[in-house]
């Protein structure tokens, strides 16, 4: 799973500054105006006007609990209303009914069919050309915001560039193998066979890194070097595939093991 932390999914500050809150928490008159018309009673124009602001901020409805005190604090005090008032509902239909007034208001489609399609669509085609999931995800987030979409949770968006991506690569990786002869798709074969007595395949050493460059190091090194040549050139079978997920796929490589 990609840490949501590498990603632009937009999520609440641990603290919040007076500056801050003031700049993005607080309720406009039309905002305010909204509430009241849109809703009854004190607890609702405060959940809608607390729901607003932070749907505002982050493009999705995060839950109860999530909401921070500094700002519940901060928008019940515009609003001028009781202390011992809180964020609740009672009732799960006024709830949806506040999503989709604020979503109305603010001109943002729920998150559906259409968007996951735009979703499949851009990362489908930036994974052509970078592989890094969380810059996926950011192309994702990107897209919904750019299509006035709400955005989806982060593990949805996790798991649709998950698939997306292996999909890519999958096509990529049969590419390659398509442009091989099959004596040479063996010989690749062959260095994921471990030696009986050594227990290390060729594959371990083809990734072995330069020794110390004494003088025996140096012969060990050109006797590298020609059996890294013996396999031949291999930039034709890596043709229109981009530098960046080349480099990508050489690095997953270089950490896997074969025994």
């Amino acid at each position: 799973m990609t840490s949501i932390e590498r990603t632009a999914y937009p999520r609440f500050k641990r603290y919040f500054t007076t500056k801050e809150l003031g700049e993005i928490y607080t309720p406009t008159k039309s905002e305010i105006a909204f509430a009241y018309s849109t809703t009854n009673g004190q607890s609702n124009i405060l959940n809608l006007v607390v729901f607003l602001k932070t749907f505002q901020r982050l493009g999705y409805f995060p839950k109860i609990v999530e909401v921070p005190n500094s700002i519940l604090n901060h928008v019940r005090g515009c609003l001028k209303l009781p202390t011992e008032i809180g964020l609740v509902y009672e009732n799960s239909k006024t709830m949806y009914r506040h999503r989709t007034a604020i979503r109305e208001y603010l001109k943002i489609n729920p998150f559906d069919k259409n968007a996951r399609n735009f979703c499949v669509q851009s990362v489908y085609e930036s994974a052509q050309v970078m592989d890094n999931p969380a810059d996926l995800i950011n192309v994702a987030i990107g897209e919904l915001v750019k299509q006035r979409y709400e955005l989806p949770g982060f593990n949805t968006l996790d798991r649709l560039v998950g698939r997306v991506r292996t999909l890519v690569n999958q096509k990529l990786f049969s590419l390659v193998i398509s442009r091989l002869e099959d004596d040479y798709i063996q010989r690749l074969n062959d260095l994921l066979s471990s030696h009986s007595v050594e227990r290390r395949s060729p594959y371990n050493d083809l990734k072995q890194l330069p020794k110390r460059p004494t003088r025996d190091h140096l012969n060990d090194l050109i006797v590298h070097l020609t059996w890294l040549d013996s396999l031949g050139e291999v930039k034709a079978f890596l043709n229109n595939i981009t530098v960046a997920k080349i480099q990508h796929f050489a690095a997953e490589a270089r950490v896997l093991e074969e025994e």
